[in-house]
């Protein structure tokens, strides 16, 4: 094994071994299991150390009745696929999700002459703790698997800021 950087990207396909509706397409979007299933193989193929994952858990989980549940199991396969000896597993959880266009908020709130803080999300709202705790659920036993949450860097106590410094989170 050895160091290296692979960037395996499919924007509209998850991680978790769950079906994904294509909203645009409207249709299942049947290219994910594929594309998932090459990506196993790639990783297995190159032997790296280290895997990082991600994927917009809350976006794909309330997709079509997959759900919490479905989405747990889905990602522990994934992950136990993913597994091997010498090999650490990096599952990152998802950002703050705001459910508005950020930067149109705050050009409406400075246009109009309101505060921007407007624009901030509760905690609450933008992280779905109980997605995070399933998906540290589903890491649970597989060896070399770790949960990285970094949203302490996006949001505070009890609010995700629109903005920070004057630079759009």
């Amino acid at each position: 094994m050895g160091w290296g950087l692979v960037t395996l990207l499919k924007q509209t396909c998850a991680v978790s071994d769950v079906p994904v509706y294509h909203i645009q397409l409207d249709r299942w979007y049947t290219e994910c299991p594929e594309w998932r299933e090459a990506v196993i193989e790639r990783v297995h193929a190159l032997q790296p150390d280290l895997v990082v994952l991600s994927q917009f858990a809350a976006d794909y989980a309330d997709g079509r009745g997959v759900g919490e549940a479905r989405w747990e199991e889905g990602t522990r396969e994934t992950l136990n696929r993913l597994s091997a000896p010498e090999r650490t597993l990096v599952l990152l959880r998802d950002p703050p999700r705001f459910g508005y266009s950020v930067p149109n908020c705050l050009a409406d709130a400075t246009f109009k002459g309101r505060a921007t803080s407007e624009c901030d999300a509760p905690r609450a709202v933008a992280l779905r703790h109980s997605l995070a705790e399933r998906e540290r659920a589903a890491m649970h036993g597989i060896p070399g698997a770790w949960y990285l949450d970094l949203s302490r860097l996006f949001c505070g106590p009890d609010t995700c800021p629109a903005q920070e410094g004057g630079l759009v989170r």
